[in-house]
């Protein structure tokens, strides 16, 4: 008896000193906003074509503008629309890919977006305003036409409906454009589905319309994206 206890003891002590295996539970995942769609012009891309532009036509209303004087070259227009599948919180985010080459006028703060260069020289800019527009914050609707356009410097919440381009429904390289259905609001409504009629106004450097003996071909291009609140 004395010897099996003292077998039975020293196999107790031998397992105090030994854990059971374990493993390790991890939980992740990503809580995504629901999906949102954003077009142009019907397409995932759009183009403005002025067409063939002969000078004199262009010189004809005469230059505008101080500093840097231009002339009109025209319009054209658009469609922007963008459909989720429930309210999202969202923002445009409109970029300029040729903002090197933009000629700002005093005259025209609309104009924010380039048209390339031509001969080493800018050739002009654009501008992208709003001619209309409504939204919905609900599947049913009813759409709520004449928003309020809230604007905040990209990277920033500081929204604010007194900008001076927002307030006028012109967009402007960089910034984060929402929408809201009072003056009171501090950040845009969330929408469901959005569209907006576009007017794009062009204008060209007079002193590269005078001197050039060459054909100018604008170029523009800029990026409009959805960025979620």
């Amino acid at each position: 008896m004395i010897k099996k206890s003292m077998i039975a003891g020293a196999v107790a002590l031998g397992c105090a000193g030994v854990q059971a295996a374990s493993a390790n539970l991890t939980v992740t995942g990503t809580i995504s906003p629901e999906a949102c769609s954003i077009s142009l012009g019907g397409g995932s891309s759009a183009t403005v074509d002025l067409g063939q532009l002969k000078t004199s036509a262009v010189k004809a209303p005469g230059a505008t503008g101080s500093g840097t004087p231009v002339y009109f070259a025209g319009t054209g227009s658009s469609q922007l629309k963008v459909v989720c599948a429930s309210p999202t919180a969202l923002a445009l985010h409109w970029i300029d890919n040729k903002s090197a080459s933009v000629i700002k006028n005093s005259e025209l703060p609309q104009v924010n977006f380039g048209l390339g260069s031509s001969s080493g020289k800018n050739i002009g800019g654009y501008g992208i305003s709003t001619t209309s527009a409504n939204f919905t914050t609900t599947a049913a609707g009813p759409a709520i036409a004449s928003p309020i356009y809230l604007y905040a410097p990209y990277g920033t919440s500081a929204w604010v409906n007194n900008d001076p381009q927002a307030f006028s429904k012109v967009f402007r390289d960089g910034g984060l454009f929402g929408f809201a259905t009072k003056n009171s609001d501090t950040i845009p409504a969330s929408i469901v589905t959005a569209t907006i009629d576009l007017q794009i106004m062009v204008y060209v450097s007079k002193s590269l319309v005078d001197t050039s003996a060459s054909e100018i071909k604008l170029d523009g291009s800029s990026t409009v994206s959805l960025e979620y609140l």
